[in-house]
């Protein structure tokens, strides 16, 4: 217990008591943080399924094709185009044990994707997810698309979402970045 003795203008004395439980006085060595590791290649792959396998590394020998850069994370990886060293993200794709399952998501207005990034005008940005919706495998993920991936995906719809990153990837290098 602590006292503490005071006295007013008035010339009153006054005495306070407080309880102290214990002397907080202990410093704290440091806080440490680790990242978790990236995937690779092989373990992504090895992690999806027989419905998602094929879509997946089609995008990968789309990404080696065309030199678009893939930016491995700890779950999934990023699609981008390269416009003069800037990186800009197509689509994120997702394997079945992260919190969006085996998904691919469309990155038009997502951090780091064309809108944000990019002088692509909000019309075309606009077609370019009007275009991914005809291919009838996207539904509505805020702004942006998504495709879940539970069932086998026609050869057609996978050349059509190839395609279709061909097209944003076309947009970014035809108007560049914002200033």
């Amino acid at each position: 217990m602590e006292f503490t003795f005071f006295q007013t203008t008035a010339g009153t004395r006054l005495l306070s008591q407080e309880i102290v439980v214990g002397a907080e006085h202990h410093k704290v060595d440091g806080v440490t943080s680790q990242s978790l590791p990236m995937i690779t290649e092989k373990e992504f792959l090895a992690s999806a399924d027989e419905y998602g396998r094929p879509l997946f590394s089609r995008i990968i020998g789309l990404a080696q094709e065309k030199s678009l850069p893939v930016h491995w994370g700890t779950k999934g990886f990023s699609l981008n185009a390269d416009y003069k060293g800037t990186h800009v993200a197509i689509c994120l794709v997702y394997p079945p044990d992260s919190v969006y399952r085996q998904t691919i998501r469309t990155a038009l207005y997502a951090r780091g994707g064309v809108e944000r990034k990019t002088a692509v005008p909000a019309e075309t940005i606009a077609r370019l997810k009007k275009q991914a919706e005809a291919i009838g495998v996207f539904t509505s993920a805020g702004e942006d698309l998504k495709c879940h991936i539970t069932r086998d995906l026609s050869h057609t719809e996978i050349e059509d979402i190839l395609h279709w990153c061909l097209s944003v990837a076309g947009e970014i290098k035809k108007y560049g970045l914002k200033e």
